[in-house]
């Protein structure tokens, strides 16, 4: 598994590997990259989750199984923020509010109102939880490459730029 240098961080609101040749976080290859680029990070993003519950009291389920690891209702933003925000890149108060809004509802909506109720893996990896959570990445992802998409260049992408014509 190909890791980036310190410092480097994913772009937020995508399902990105790192790629040691073009030294850049890119795109899956194919169907079967992206679903296990896909896992990998919803894996690490549902372990933040569920530590939000462990470190204030409310998860007590200590199996090794995979499939019976659970996280709680009250851990949900913090997946969340972990899945669109991987590596805490700086987010507008626009996205922050809209990701907050949405969990609210998702919450609401499914009734997961007690912060104590434990959710299955399965349930945040698979069911609705997770097909809100791509909607969301999808506008977000749109809605900021529309911010900056004035015709101005990102310092991250002038950088990458500049790296690649440097090893050309």
């Amino acid at each position: 598994l190909e890791r980036a240098p310190d410092g480097v961080k994913r772009p937020p609101f995508s399902i990105k590997k790192w790629h040691d040749v073009s030294k850049a976080y890119v795109d899956p290859e194919d169907e079967k990259d992206y679903k296990d680029t896909e896992e990998a990070h919803f894996r690490s993003s549902f372990a933040v989750g569920r530590l939000h519950g462990i470190r204030r009291g409310l998860h007590d389920d200590h199996r090794d199984d995979q499939h019976e690891i659970k996280m709680t209702a009250g851990g949900i933003l913090t997946f969340f923020m972990a899945a669109l925000n991987p590596d805490d890149v700086e987010l507008h108060v626009d996205e922050v509010e809209m990701i907050e809004e949405e969990v609210r509802a998702m919450r609401q909506h499914e009734g997961l109102i007690d912060d104590k109720q434990q959710l299955f893996y399965g349930y945040i990896a698979n069911g609705k939880p997770k097909k809100r959570l791509l909607r969301l990445m999808d506008k977000l992802n749109k809605m900021r490459t529309a911010r900056e998409g004035d015709g101005t260049i990102s310092a991250e992408e002038q950088m990458r730029e500049r790296d690649l014509l440097a090893e050309m």
